[in-house]
């Protein structure tokens, strides 16, 4: 852990693209309040130069609009913290978007900063580790999160769209099925206790009637 005032831990390096280290040596402050990848805005354009230029356009408002129809065609985004190294997939660093005049089309992650010189891993980053702060020690403790789920871009011919939707999808037949099973549990729940109190009023009839 760099600093105390935050959650600081040291990249030793950025690999993006073919052996590209765009950021090297930088503090970086883990930051679950963002989705982004934020870095000085001085070095944006250093991050960008990873990604393909036959894909993006990254002249808009110091921000990339790409193309994601074919995501095999974009690198990996590899970020080493000391021993640990994790490594990005473009669906990890991709968030796509559905236009009315424009179609369909994809932005990365990445977001440029001012007045600072360090690193914001944000979500993007977060969700491919688990991650323990022991603010007693001022230590920060970060690890591969293995449950992550991972897609294979290539046998999906780089197709992007259907993976959300097909994750969503999945999502919501589990939920229904999860209440289903809640439901018929507490149907049966119900009907027994149903034959209890039947039971005990007609014990109490019958006691009643004795008498």
């Amino acid at each position: 852990m760099v600093g105390q005032s935050d959650y600081q831990v040291e990249v030793k390096e950025m690999i993006f693209g073919e052996g590209q280290k765009p950021l090297v040596r930088k503090t970086a402050i883990l930051d679950s309040g963002t989705s982004y990848i934020a870095v000085p805005h001085t070095e944006i354009f250093k991050l960008y130069g990873g990604l393909p230029t036959n894909q993006c356009n990254c002249q808009v408002h110091n921000q990339c609009v790409c193309s994601c129809h074919d995501l095999t065609k974009y690198p990996d985004l590899t970020i080493i913290i000391g021993d640990l190294s994790i490594t990005l997939r473009p669906i990890d660093y991709l968030q796509y978007f559905d236009d009315e005049n424009y179609g369909r089309y994809c932005m990365p992650q990445f977001l440029s900063v001012e007045n600072t010189d360090k690193i914001l891993l944000g979500d993007t980053f977060l969700k491919k580790v688990v991650s323990v702060y022991d603010l007693d020690n001022h230590r920060i403790g970060l690890a591969r999160n293995i449950n992550e789920s991972t897609i294979n871009v290539e046998e999906n011919n780089g197709n992007i769209f259907l993976l959300p939707k097909l994750s969503n999808l999945l999502y919501s037949l589990l939920i229904g099925a999860g209440m289903f099973v809640v439901f018929v549990g507490i149907a049966k729940k119900a009907k027994q206790w149903r034959r209890k109190v039947d039971r005990y009023s007609h014990l109490e009839h019958s006691t009643f009637k004795d008498e």
